[in-house]
């Protein structure tokens, strides 16, 4: 049901009563005046949704009524009536601000259909807006929760590249942040306007990543029924933030590459290359120079992405983040699933800061959604936290856990090879063997990518 506010000024009684009767029955609320003073004096006293202006009334004509409405509120839609000698005058207002404008003599039916879409327009608009600064409130920087040194430095080295076009590259350990780090850059930046088009690399099939990022046109194979715009092309004028970038297969790494040296790239199926203006922020948790070396990532592609280089610090380098955050979940959660917790005990506490948080933030996330969730408690306790059991290289209890140092003559870096062969392979034959073989269970119980684990396999000779 409507309840829109809706102004209508008109010189003309018989002109405001019927627009006045046929708005009515529509539900909306209607206030008139019969000429530009008025109008302005009403448009003061209150709140409108929408304004229905004549061009030509005595005292101030629509046209400088328009002025002012675009001067003290430019977001409240105007529309103009008009008749023939007018019209011209009519599209100079369009011009300035006014949303729409209808023809003397008009179609009630016209009249209600303008009036809808011009309310609903604007009501979008607002929504986008609010929905905007939404988003720049909840990613600006005061909201990001830590005190420790690391984080300081992180986020003053992020500071000063949100205005800059610089490609950017953030390293760190899966859950650390990363993704929050690249909402915090382009929602603080110049092109927060537009939403950030975020892809996943590791997680799109190889061969539908081509397609997903660039776009295809229709008959390029297969099923392409029909043109597709690829996420670089959504990105123009905005940002693109593309995680777990080590994941990229290596033969659309030259296209990524001619993106960001040239601002430009072809979709699949197409013979013309298209421009882009999109700023990159690519992040990583492996060592792509070291992948590099392997030859699974150019060279090239690798010193164009590590234009600006952030490393997000691990949790474990961010002790004195960890209560301040668990706190920070704490109340989310509780208000997420209308639970009673509201604190947690200096037990708790220091059991929280004496764990090793492989997981990162991500895993103290889950920890404390876990005990809200089932624990219907005021206070947390020790007992309340299910911390999982991360194996550790502990050779007193285990000894299939020992680590063999090679014998010999080699280097640190040799040596340190061998150490993570031993156990890369170890790690990797364990999860398969508790998966039944199923390879998608075990890269999910390591934490890496399926595509990451069948190249491990190859790489370790592993059956």
């Amino acid at each position: 049901m409507a309840s829109e506010r809706i102004l209508i000024a008109d010189d003309e009684p018989h002109v405001r009563s019927v627009i006045a009767t046929v708005l009515e029955r529509e539900d909306y609320k209607v206030v008139t005046a019969g000429d530009g003073e008025s109008a302005i004096a009403e448009l003061q006293k209150g709140y409108f949704d929408l304004v229905l202006c004549d061009m030509r009334m005595p005292k101030m004509d629509g046209f400088h009524v328009l002025q002012w409405i675009t001067a003290n509120d430019s977001e409240l839609p105007v529309i103009m009536i008009t008749a023939h000698g007018t019209i011209e005058t009519a599209i100079e207002a369009m011009k300035i601000g006014a949303r729409d404008f209808l023809l003397k003599p008009f179609d009630m039916a016209d009249l209600v259909v303008t009036v809808r879409n011009a309310i609903e327009n604007t009501r979008l608009r607002r929504q986008n807006t609010l929905l905007r600064r939404q988003l720049a409130d909840q990613y600006d920087f005061s909201n990001i929760v830590g005190r420790s040194k690391a984080l300081r430095e992180t986020l003053e080295q992020v500071k000063a590249v949100i205005d800059v076009n610089a490609t950017v590259l953030l390293t760190g350990e899966s859950g650390s942040g990363k993704d929050l780090i690249a909402r915090a850059i382009h929602y603080n930046g110049p092109r927060k306007a537009k939403p950030m088009i975020t892809i996943n690399c590791g997680a799109i099939p190889p061969e539908l990543m081509e397609s997903e990022l660039f776009g295809h046109v229709r008959g390029a194979f297969t099923g392409a029924e029909r043109d597709k715009r690829g996420l670089f092309e959504e990105a123009d004028g905005s940002a693109i933030f593309l995680d777990e970038i080590g994941e990229l297969p290596i033969h659309l790494q030259p296209k990524l590459l001619r993106v960001l040296q040239d601002g430009e790239f072809t979709k699949v199926g197409a013979t013309r290359p298209l421009k882009v203006n999109a700023r990159v922020i690519a992040a990583t948790n492996r060592d792509l120079w070291a992948e590099v070396e392997a030859g699974n990532f150019r060279e090239d592609l690798y010193y164009r992405l590590n234009v600006i280089r952030v490393q997000v610090p691990s949790l474990r380098e961010r002790k004195d983040d960890i209560v301040p955050l668990a706190n920070h979940f704490l109340a989310a959660f509780a208000a997420k699933y209308q639970r009673p917790a509201r604190s947690l005990t200096q037990a708790a506490c220091d059991e929280l800061l004496n764990f090793r948080w492989p997981g990162n933030v991500r895993e103290l996330s889950n920890v404390i959604e876990q005990a809200v969730i089932l624990h219907k408690v005021d206070v947390l306790d020790v007992a309340h936290l299910n911390l999982p059991k991360h194996p550790e290289f502990d050779v007193s209890k285990d000894s299939s856990r020992w680590v063999a140092v090679p014998e010999g003559e080699l280097t640190l870096k040799e040596m340190v090879s061998d150490v993570v062969y031993q156990v890369e392979k170890s790690k990797i034959g364990e999860a398969l063997e508790r998966t039944d073989g199923n390879r998608t269970k075990a890269a999910r119980m390591l934490g890496i990518s399926l595509r990451n684990l069948m190249y491990k396999l190859k790489e370790l000779d592993i059956g």
